[in-house]
């Protein structure tokens, strides 16, 4: 089922700088899948791996996100913003269990890949990794790394109209319960980082790499450190959190 996965990361031109660390870190390791970049324009090269889908300036970020989706034919999709790259391999056999739950539960539409926000422990009943979340909590969507069943993740981003991109994520809680869409969170006893969420061993990524504008040193320093430097991103232009 991880064949029928696509990799999305949405974007804007003006966090450009971002996108050599996070495709670059794509390409590493996972190769074998499709690939998208949402955006509204392009100012560098990207590998030929990588479909570039436009959105037009003008639009609401739920308009741009689901003009673009439409593109999408994989079955399966990971949502990501461009400051989300992975900063090590993931364990492609247990993505691969959770994409499973996904196929066999038709109640079931997402799987996110950390524990974030919602902290209560609901043990899933198909695989002990995983933990319900149920539709009292403030955190049934957020913009991070999840595994999507793409015609729900279209449905989200369809029916959650905002002026504003920091509205879609209280407005789609609600978009989520008025659609029984059910998720679940994947956790294996990993480390807290920060005060919102955990690190993932399936799917180590960073959560995340701007704040505010600026590099976010202050939860993941060694990890961007060595980012930066291997894909020649200068910290200083854009500033450090």
């Amino acid at each position: 089922m991880l064949q029928d996965t696509a990799i999305i990361m949405y974007s804007h031109s003006s966090y450009a700088d971002a996108w050599p660390m996070f495709v670059g870190q794509q390409e590493k390791y996972f190769p074998e899948l499709k690939k998208y970049v949402f955006t509204d324009s392009v100012p560098g090269e990207l590998p030929s791996s990588w479909e570039v889908i436009y959105y037009k300036e003008e639009m609401s970020y739920n308009e741009r996100f689901s003009s673009c989706l439409k593109s999408v034919s994989e079955e399966y999709s990971i949502l990501h913003h461009e400051d989300m790259p992975l900063f090590s391999a993931p364990d492609k056999d247990r993505i691969e269990s959770y994409l499973k739950c996904l196929n066999e539960d038709n109640n079931l539409a997402y799987c996110k890949l950390l524990k974030g926000g919602e902290m209560r422990e609901i043990p899933y009943k198909k695989n002990p990794e995983l933990f319900t979340i149920l539709h009292d909590s403030e955190y049934i969507f957020a913009v991070q790394p999840t595994i999507w069943k793409t015609a729900a993740l279209m449905t989200v981003y369809t029916e959650t109209k905002v002026s504003h991109i920091r509205e879609f994520e209280p407005k789609s809680q609600e978009t989520c319960r008025k659609n029984s869409i059910h998720g679940v969170y994947a956790y294996r006893g990993e480390p807290k980082r920060g005060m919102y969420h955990h690190d993932s061993s399936v799917y180590p990524y960073v959560a995340t790499a701007i704040v505010r504008g600026q590099w976010n040193y202050s939860e993941y320093s060694l990890i961007l450190d060595e980012l930066l430097y291997e894909y020649g991103i200068n910290p200083q232009i854009r500033g450090i959190a």
